[in-house]
């Protein structure tokens, strides 16, 4: 038994090692994958709020944080930007019920739908980064109430997908937004958030794969809520797109920096934004806090003030 468990340790970074080798020869899908639900053709008269929520909360400087906003910028000159923290966020949102041990990742949580509820618009987590204009947003959503992507891993149901919250756009007096935070809010605010969902663990009819109830409670909330009523929502898949180079690399952090930072961009598929995540994201900060990156790279050819971190608003 131990000699199986030795080959497994030695066997599965070759395999994946491997793989990531052969996905980068001869490509990965890059086919989007869109859900309409409920469409609504009164909604097309609902303005959509062209306002940007970004937070970002940390005292040491993120190269690739800074990137990502300085895109935003770029990108989307229309749009009202707004960069909050723990300092600033409290002119925005009421968090007198929040408890401050929350990680900084659940107070986030709560945070995004908060002002989604209030003021709609679009949230990004601070690691998205734009590759193009928000368009096809205001395109897509204008039938609908709500857009987000949906995470294929997690998702049996390719007709009811299972919602992602690091990017979220939502017009005002939005059901759907009201009735997750309202969901979400019952969980932050229980004597121990990281085990008010532990019942849903093998409820698969409702929450489908979600894999860490103590972790993902967001993503939870949003699948209890879907269960008990019909919403209009559209989604695309985070395979396609922001998610595309994890799934296609495994998540292997050097295979998404030699793309990301080494070859051109020309040269590479170019999805509408990329979603760093928490391991990918400091891998390639790293690069980045180095200037170790070719200047024609998807990330390394972003317009960027190198003297200055970003400003809030």
């Amino acid at each position: 038994m131990k000699k199986i468990k030795l080959l497994r340790t030695i066997v599965a970074p070759i395999y994946w090692f491997v793989l990531c080798w052969y996905r980068s020869i001869f490509g990965y899908s890059q086919q989007e994958k869109w859900v309409y639900q409920n469409e609504n053709n009164k909604l097309s008269n609902n303005s959509f709020p062209k306002i940007i929520w970004i937070y970002w909360d940390s005292a040491e400087r993120n190269f690739l944080v800074e990137r990502c906003i300085s895109q935003v910028r770029k990108l989307c000159p229309d749009y009202d930007i707004t960069i909050l923290n723990r300092k600033n966020v409290i002119e925005y949102v009421d968090l007198s019920k929040i408890n401050y041990e929350l990680t900084q990742a659940t107070l986030s949580d709560y945070i995004r739908l908060a002002l989604l509820r209030k003021y709609g618009g679009v949230w990004m987590d601070a690691s998205v980064f734009l590759l193009q204009d928000l368009f096809w947003v205001e395109k897509n959503i204008k039938n609908f109430s709500t857009l987000l992507f949906y995470t294929d891993l997690c998702t049996l149901d390719q007709n009811n997908p299972v919602c992602e919250s690091w990017f979220i756009a939502a017009k005002k007096n939005n059901d759907f937004i009201n009735d997750w935070f309202l969901e979400f809010e019952l969980c932050v605010t229980s004597s121990n958030p990281y085990l008010y969902y532990k019942d849903y663990f093998n409820k698969k009819d409702i929450i489908q794969k979600i894999p860490n109830t103590d972790y993902l409670m967001i993503y939870v909330a949003a699948e209890i809520v879907k269960s008990k009523k019909k919403y209009d929502i559209v989604y695309l898949n985070s395979k396609s797109t922001g998610h595309y180079y994890n799934y296609k690399f495994c998540a292997n952090g050097w295979f998404i920096a030699r793309n990301l930072l080494f070859k051109d961009k020309r040269k590479v598929y170019n999805p509408k934004l990329i979603k760093f995540t928490s391991d990918i994201r400091d891998y390639i900060n790293k690069y980045l806090e180095k200037g170790n990156y070719d200047i024609n790279s998807v990330v390394g050819s972003s317009g960027f003030n190198k003297g200055s971190s970003f400003d809030e608003k």
